[in-house]
């Protein structure tokens, strides 16, 4: 009796062990109706850093074990580029792609209505405006022109990021005015600082930096304690450091 052995390629392993390791939704018990979460990251103006914050926070759920779906609604640029690959999008007129553990979902026409959005299977994070969302995070540069947009744009309970620096420059600090200096007290500001290899490279598949992922962990803890003392038992690999 002979055995004959199927040539299987390397490409076709990769797409099966990616599969494997694709996540897998956790069924609600029966009865119960689970909402998930969402977060909406919004630049107080262009160039604010938002697609870059929405990113961060994604790679962040992902390591602490708490994979999302992110919703990219930016103009440019896209968060979708920072997907590894693409694939077969459930949804008509959606690009669908996975980014390690995260799933990434853009339109393929701008200006989606939310009738068109697909209903979320996992908590969500918003790249740009949507419409009214239960955590807002609005992200800012620590310059005076951006602190006086991002002043008259926050609103009551909304998470600063400020992008590019670990804390406030001097001259910025001392010109805080009343929302973003109420937004400090109450700890609802978050410094993402700057990394050199993120702002040559840009957004790609790699992982965030680790300080990078470190502000979306802070901005984690401040929308949703409960999953403040979420541990990964598996750590995002390679990247940038």
């Amino acid at each position: 009796m002979s055995a004959t052995a199927d040539v299987v390629s390397v490409a076709d392993l990769v797409a099966a062990v990616r599969r494997q390791n694709s996540p897998r939704p956790t069924p609600a018990p029966q009865g119960a109706q689970v909402q998930p979460r969402v977060v909406n990251v919004v630049g107080a103006h262009p160039g604010a850093g938002a697609t870059a914050v929405a990113v961060a926070l994604a790679d962040a759920f992902a390591e602490i074990d708490h994979p999302v779906t992110l919703l990219d609604l930016a103009h440019e640029p896209d968060a979708f580029a920072g997907a590894e690959y693409e694939v077969e999008a459930a949804e008509a007129g959606w690009r669908a792609g996975r980014r390690g553990r995260t799933h990434v979902l853009r339109p393929r026409a701008p200006n989606v209505s939310p009738g068109d959005r697909p209903e979320p299977m996992s908590d969500v994070v918003i790249d740009s405006w949507a419409d009214a969302t239960e955590h807002v995070v609005v992200t800012c540069r620590a310059t005076l022109p951006s602190l006086r947009r991002v002043e008259t744009s926050i609103r009551p309970g909304e998470v600063v990021a400020v992008v590019g620096v670990s804390r406030w420059p001097k001259v910025v600090g001392a010109s805080l005015g009343p929302q973003v200096r109420r937004a400090m007290e109450d700890g609802r500001v978050v410094f993402v600082p700057f990394d050199r290899g993120l702002a040559i490279s840009g957004i790609d598949a790699e992982p965030m930096p680790r300080s990078i992922r470190a502000a979306g962990r802070r901005l984690i803890e401040i929308l949703w304690p409960d999953l403040a003392g979420s541990n990964s038992s598996e750590r995002a690999k390679g990247g940038r450091r």
